[in-house]
């Protein structure tokens, strides 16, 4: 197996034709009938080989899985099964990796061979420098003849993906050790035998609240919309919400999700149920997703992890502060660039608002 190998196929087509451009030039030179029989052998191997190779190819399928998804040595397995009597001795498997996060790809060339009415495998590392979602496409499959002139293409088909999930960041973890908030502040509603029916007051409708609050009597009563405001500050106590910095900025954005995937999981981990508010960039619109369990904290960082990391002008924070959203939490985490902190200036007055800046 070989990585990158090109430029074979045209290096044997001149090198053949070369001999037998030189068997017609002895034949015309000495008029021996020998040298003609020796050319039309020659043309009439690669014929052969030709119609051989149009027979073997399609007797060629190929499937490739990934090994060791959660480890370091990741590895993509190619599975080249040959159903046909005849072997092919150079098969060529041109496939790409692409990184959702960061929107940056890599392709590479895999050549191999496979006897007949055999099955071979080969095993190329996979990895990317950046945590995402890692997508896996076959651009490009040839078989090629015994003599390397003739190739024949086949379709691609099949994808793959894996998540190259990002690391632990231990410095977050201290900074939000250090300003965390007692659990009574943060888990009330998760304390069985709490009575979260109980109303603590009406109040006018504010946008961001749920059309479920809205007591219609007492709207009807006093002519505009008003909600009820039960005993608990949402479906969630904490929000955790963030912001991508510029596309461009590879490494603020890693250490970003790095970060709220280590705050997300500590959460997790003692049992606090939170909201994470985040940009889907690819539809430009503020998303978010309520995490208490592993099974849904898994399932938000799939979704993080594959969406594109890219600042726009209309940012998460703006979102919150404009719909009232954080009036809704007793705890709200917002994590930012460090180079970049002036967005969460209106955070960062109010108490229950701790702001993490990587």
């Amino acid at each position: 197996m070989q990585l990158g190998r090109r430029g074979i196929n045209m290096k044997a087509k001149i090198e053949y034709a070369i001999i037998v451009i030189l068997l017609l030039l002895v034949y015309i030179w000495t008029n021996n009938l020998y040298t003609l029989w020796i050319a039309a052998a020659v043309i009439g191997a690669w014929i052969i080989a030709a119609v051989i190779n149009l027979f073997v190819a399609k007797k060629i399928k190929i499937s490739f899985t990934i090994l060791n998804e959660l480890s370091e040595d990741r590895q993509l397995q190619l599975c080249v099964e040959n159903s046909s009597i005849f072997p092919a001795s150079h098969v060529r498997v041109v496939f790409g990796c692409q990184n959702v996060v960061f929107a940056s790809d890599c392709n590479a060339t895999v050549d191999c061979s496979v006897g007949g009415k055999k099955t071979s495998t080969y095993e190329v590392p996979i990895g990317s420098k950046y945590c995402g979602r890692i997508n896996i496409d076959i651009f490009g499959i040839k078989v090629y003849d015994w003599l390397g002139i003739t190739a024949k293409k086949l379709r691609p088909h099949g994808d793959c993906y894996f998540y190259q999930y990002p690391d632990e960041s231990d410095e977050v973890l201290q900074e939000f050790e250090g300003n965390k908030s007692s659990d009574s502040d943060v888990n009330y509603k998760h304390v069985k035998g709490n009575d979260v029916s109980e109303i603590l007051q009406i109040r006018k409708y504010v946008v961001g609240d749920s059309i479920k609050q809205i007591h219609w009597k007492m709207s009807a009563k006093f002519d505009d919309i008003m909600v009820k405001e039960f005993d608990r500050p949402n479906d969630m106590s904490t929000m955790l919400a963030f912001d991508y910095a510029s596309s461009n900025d590879k490494e603020e954005n890693k250490k970003i999700i790095e970060a709220v995937a280590t705050i997300s999981k500590e959460l997790q981990q003692s049992a606090t149920g939170h909201t994470v508010y985040r940009m889907d960039t690819a539809k430009t619109k503020v998303v978010h997703r309520d995490v208490f369990e592993y099974t849904e904290y898994d399932v938000m960082l799939q979704e993080l992890l594959g969406t594109v990391a890219n600042g726009g002008e209309y940012s998460v924070v703006d979102h919150i502060i404009r719909h009232n959203t954080i009036e809704r939490f007793a705890k709200v985490i917002y994590i930012t660039s460090a180079r970049d902190r002036s967005r969460a200036a209106e955070l960062d007055s109010q108490e229950k608002c701790l702001v993490i800046a990587v």
